[in-house]
């Protein structure tokens, strides 16, 4: 995945949101995002469009947008300068944490690389999903100690606060 802090703007309004570019196909292997989509409401990328975008009904709501709206996207790109480009809406989720919705909107790792101009070998982050969360930690460590030079996390450090409400739970 490729991530990124952007202004998302329609022709009546603008908000700030992470951008996430995925690969379609490999995202829909460690994130359901795609099943959050009712079928009235468009498609988590099945087909290949130039700059498309999945965005949140929070987010529609917020920016006055819908099904092949056209949102412009203002971030940073690789050398720091102020970038951006036009992206078309092809679908609209809603998951049960409607503050995380919001602020995520979802377009294709290679059209958010071509306007960041981040290099091909490089991304932000690789998610893996595992049969038991339970070695994630050990994963984690053992990709740490392989690759010295990228930080290793798992779902325990990057959310603690659901750590500590599972760890509750088991207490329970």
């Amino acid at each position: 995945r490729i991530k990124t802090n952007a202004m998302a703007a329609t022709a009546s309004k603008n908000m700030g949101v992470t951008i996430i570019g995925v690969d379609p196909i490999k995202e829909k292997e460690v994130f359901a995002l795609y099943t959050k989509i009712d079928s009235a409401d468009g498609n988590f990328f099945t087909q290949k469009k130039k700059n498309a975008i999945v965005i949140s009904k929070a987010t529609a709501k917020e920016l006055n947008a819908k099904l092949k709206s056209k949102i412009v996207l203002t971030f940073q790109d690789y050398n720091g300068q102020i970038t951006g480009a036009a992206f078309k809406v092809i679908g609209i989720y809603k998951t049960t944490n409607s503050t995380w919705d919001k602020m995520h909107v979802f377009v294709d790792t290679e059209d958010l690389r071509n306007v960041i101009e981040i290099p091909q070998n490089q991304s932000h982050e690789i998610d893996i999903l595992l049969d038991d969360y339970e070695q994630a930690e050990s994963l984690s460590n053992q990709l740490q100690g392989l690759f010295p030079d990228i930080l290793s996390e798992d779902w325990s450090e990057i959310q603690p606060y659901i750590k500590f409400i599972t760890s509750y739970m088991d207490v329970m």
